[in-house]
């Protein structure tokens, strides 16, 4: 069963009873009105208006959780501190006759965001949730619009409606992307807008309102999903008793979060998870164009159960032995996975050259390609990437491969309190949706000082 499927469940009958299950955390906002530190009682309920918040990461093969706020202190306009990281596997649809059980989904969820706010020591009230890169779509769009009267000075609500064309315009391009791949054209809503930049008479600038000119222009990138995703998400987080903020996508706080460190050129940033691959082209303002391959680690381990005849549990284990280092080790099972993840990686390769293709548009690929997710350890999808010859009219000449690493992640300062509880390449995409919800609260360095037009955007 696909996530927006599982989720589309959440909203079936037995909300009473998790709302129940839940009643000594909200007892606790109610009964405690300020941020602490925490005492021997457990985690204390952050107050209203406290600036930290939660964010959930449901994916494939992890559901992770943060605790998040700013810190001045940071280098940048809005530095990010990690307080707390929660991470619990997603409960293994074998052990539920092929589907995952909804309240053991829901316990999964709860165990993460617990795990989160423990370390932490505080309930944040508030949260953010996030939409899989497998189920988000980004994509680009431009819009200007000629002014009356050129003399007068540029109001906001002119910029507004500027902005309001380009991420139509997006979100058309985003539909069209989808159809390409998906042979129809689902209900699509905007996730999250990203100003790029403003212009007056073809001239960026860097704050329109006031300004004079005849024709007043803006681009942008939208992150959108299906109209289906928003609202199982949203009840998700009714169901966890959390006050939402907003949704994020993966594809979009990815670039967002590694811009600072792109060049002119660019960069591809290709996320491997358990249940898909996102594939993003970054620009030094963030993602411009996103979509996912359905080709994961995940099925790695499906075929390695199967092949080897070992429980879901055992095979993530033979793929990854440093998450049981205490396991015995077979040598016919070391050998399934050598051949197995050789056959993965040629297929991953294929279909990331087709979404390439798809997502190039005309023009040349950056040779610049930053990997993060699990299956970014896995070794055969290292060496089939810089091993292909790639076609010349996809680049200018042989990629440069990286992984991104934490530090690599724009404004953002983990508590050392904070226990490395996966891997950091497994952790980044969640870290990166950290430095995105902090960002949607309290602005960043938007164009146009703009920042709360584009939150109107991002959170309506």
């Amino acid at each position: 069963m696909s996530l927006a499927g599982l989720l589309a469940r959440v909203g079936a009958a037995g909300g009473a009873g998790l709302r129940r299950r839940l009643g000594s955390r909200s007892a606790a906002r109610d009964r405690r009105g300020d941020l602490a530190v925490g005492d021997d009682n457990g985690p204390l309920a952050a107050a209203p208006d406290a600036p930290v918040v939660s964010v959930i990461d449901c994916g494939a093969g992890l559901i992770k959780a943060l605790v998040v706020e700013p810190d001045r202190l940071a280098s940048g306009p809005t530095g990010v501190r990690v307080r707390g990281i929660g991470v619990t596997p997603m409960p293994d649809p074998a052990e539920a006759g092929g589907e995952v059980d909804r309240q053991a989904f829901m316990d999964a969820v709860e165990s993460a965001l617990r795990g989160a706010e423990d370390i932490a020591g505080v309930v944040p009230r508030r949260a953010f949730l996030a939409v899989p890169g497998a189920h988000a779509v980004v994509a680009r769009g431009e819009a200007s619009i000629g002014r009356v009267a050129p003399h007068a000075s540029v109001t906001e609500d002119e910029v507004l409606e500027v902005i309001s064309r380009a991420q139509a315009v997006a979100l058309e391009q985003a539909r069209t992307l989808v159809a390409a791949d998906r042979g129809e054209v689902p209900v699509l809503e905007t996730v999250i807008a990203a100003l790029f930049a403003l212009s007056v008479d073809g001239r960026r600038v860097t704050r329109a309102a006031g300004l004079r000119g005849g024709r007043l222009g803006a681009s942008l990138a939208v992150a959108a999903t299906d109209a289906s995703v928003v609202a199982d998400l949203r009840a998700l987080a009714g169901y966890l008793d959390l006050e939402l903020v907003g949704l994020l996508a993966v594809p979009a706080a990815l670039g967002s979060a590694v811009r600072a460190g792109t060049s002119e050129a660019g960069a591809i940033v290709i996320d491997v998870g358990a249940g898909a691959t996102t594939v993003a082209i970054v620009g030094p303002a963030g993602t411009e164009v996103a979509m996912s391959i359905p080709v994961g680690v995940g099925l790695l381990e499906d075929h390695l159960a199967m092949i080897a005849g070992l429980r879901r549990r055992e095979a993530r284990h033979a793929v990854w032995p440093a998450t049981a280092p205490d396991a015995p080790e077979r040598a016919d099972v070391r050998r399934h996975v050598r051949d197995a993840s050789r056959a993965l990686a040629t297929a991953w390769l294929d279909a990331l050259e087709v979404r390439l293709a798809d997502l190039r548009r005309g023009r040349t690929l950056p040779q610049a390609i930053r990997m993060c997710g699990g299956g970014s350890m896995l070794g055969e999808i290292r060496v089939a990437l810089e091993g292909r010859a790639w076609a010349s009219p996809l680049f200018d000449g042989p990629p440069t491969v990286t992984t991104i690493a934490v530090t690599d992640l724009a404004n953002l300062i983990v508590d050392a309190s904070v226990p490395a509880a996966v891997p950091d390449a497994i952790l980044v995409p969640t870290l990166a949706l950290g430095v995105a919800a902090v960002q949607g609260l309290h602005g960043s360095e938007e164009p146009d000082g703009a920042s709360a037009l584009i939150r109107r955007l991002r959170l309506a």
